[in-house]
């Protein structure tokens, strides 16, 4: 068993290697520090056009897909198989912007189109999807049907739901309601005001459903997720719309499950019973995908409580979300996986997110840990150590301050250095 002052110095050195990182560029040689920009230009490059070529996904098979069987499991094998032996081959990326970088990077608007043009075109391949099912897709085998509803919804989850939830952490009106209509396109509309006014206000609490707890099943996480975040949305919406004394039909949930019903009635409309069965069949693959993201990102970890007396707990910081630093996933799914950023952050763009030497790091990417739950004796027997380290460290440095704005530790409010 590591003492208090054992763990304590592994902290502190760990800190200062996060330190020395921003001091390297002006100690390097001036060769070295080209071959880095370099380098770094290099990675964002190829992260770019992995974006890009994520969001031709849709496209292609909008115009090239064939009626093959195996065709229609592909997104499934590749996301399953393909991409997590893929994430154990690939290097990690830990880079982070400075200041300037930052700056520049938040305001190019090379990244800022990426998620405004996925509503175009996640639209144009939902009524393509829909219109091959009525056409091809019903007449074939059962198995053939489960792939074609799991490929969908693997796009409309890993593009759909997570550019959805990078627009509508934004303040601007048009981005807030391009990620709401996104999240219309797979049945999983009150996700937008649960996740803010409730994952982000009590993640790592008892009152938070979408916080995985230690020993809890993947197949029991995600019904008591889904159903947990639909009526904890519903409290939220009432408890605003009381307060201002608003008719009851501003409840944003009833509102967003009426135009729920409204499409489905359209598409009921345009393609009969099939095309409705199409829309739900990827619906429900989405929405559980959703939640199995949710189930990784907080498995097992908790906020302490710090009044007794009433729900009060601690400030959520980096310690409080699983991240993974594999750089393939990081670019595939816009850097959701710098999770512990984006919850100190919500509000920071995906091109500037930051990783943390000391934030609860995953074996590996999103994809290789969600097929990881599907075995739970598996799955804790990896993370369980991970947990217990986790655990461990939080125990015995809660003393330690994290400034989430230099990436670095300070001990009774003095900065390491």
């Amino acid at each position: 068993m590591i003492g208090i002052q054992e763990l304590q110095m592994i902290v502190i050195e760990q800190a200062k290697r996060v330190v020395k990182e921003y001091e390297k560029p002006v100690k390097i040689k001036i060769n070295d520090m080209k071959e880095t920009m370099t380098n770094s230009m290099v990675i964002d490059t190829i992260g770019y056009f992995i974006m890009v070529g994520a969001l031709m996904i849709p496209l292609a098979l909008w115009m090239f897909l064939p009626t093959h069987t195996i065709v229609y499991w592909g997104v499934i094998i590749g996301t399953f198989v393909i991409l997590p032996l893929l994430d154990l081959m690939a290097p990690r990326d830990k880079r982070n912007l400075d200041e300037n970088q930052m700056t520049q990077r938040k305001e190019n608007q090379l990244y800022q189109m990426l998620p405004i043009l996925f509503p175009i075109i996640e639209t144009g391949m939902m009524y393509w999807a829909i219109d091959h099912y009525v056409r091809y897709v019903q007449h074939l085998s059962i198995i053939a049907k489960i792939g074609y509803y799991g490929s969908i919804g693997i796009l409309t989850s890993a593009l759909g739901t997570t550019i959805a939830h990078e627009l509508f952490h934004k303040k601007s009106t048009h981005e807030k309601i391009s990620g709401i209509y996104l999240l219309f396109l797979n049945g999983y509309s009150h996700f937008y005001v649960e996740h803010i006014w409730g994952h982000h206000k009590h993640v790592g609490t008892p009152h938070d459903t979408a916080s995985a707890r230690k020993y809890e099943t993947i197949y029991t996480f995600i019904p008591k997720s889904f159903v947990g975040g639909l009526c904890s949305a519903y409290r939220i919406e009432e408890k605003r719309r009381i307060k201002k004394r608003l008719p009851w039909h501003h409840n944003k949930i009833i509102q967003f499950q009426t135009i729920q019903l409204l499409i489905l009635w359209i598409i009921h409309s345009s393609f009969g019973i099939q095309g409705v069965i199409a829309f739900v069949g990827q619906a429900i693959v989405s929405i559980a995908l959703v939640e199995c993201t949710n189930y990784i990102e907080h498995y097992g970890l908790t906020r302490k409580r710090v009044d007794p007396k009433k729900e009060v707990y601690e400030q959520v910081n980096v310690l409080h979300s699983w991240n993974a630093t594999e750089v393939l996933t990081n670019y595939l799914l816009f850097k959701l996986q710098r999770h512990s950023d984006h919850h100190t952050y919500p509000y920071k763009r995906y091109q500037t997110l930051s990783s943390y030497d000391v934030s609860p790091q995953l074996p590996t990417g999103y994809p290789g840990m969600i097929c990881l739950s599907f075995c739970p004796p598996l799955f804790f027997y990896i993370m369980h150590p991970l947990l217990e380290k986790q655990e461990e460290r939080l125990q015995h440095v809660r003393s330690l301050k994290i400034n989430n704005r230099t990436n670095t530790l300070t001990i009774h409010k003095q900065p390491i250095k």
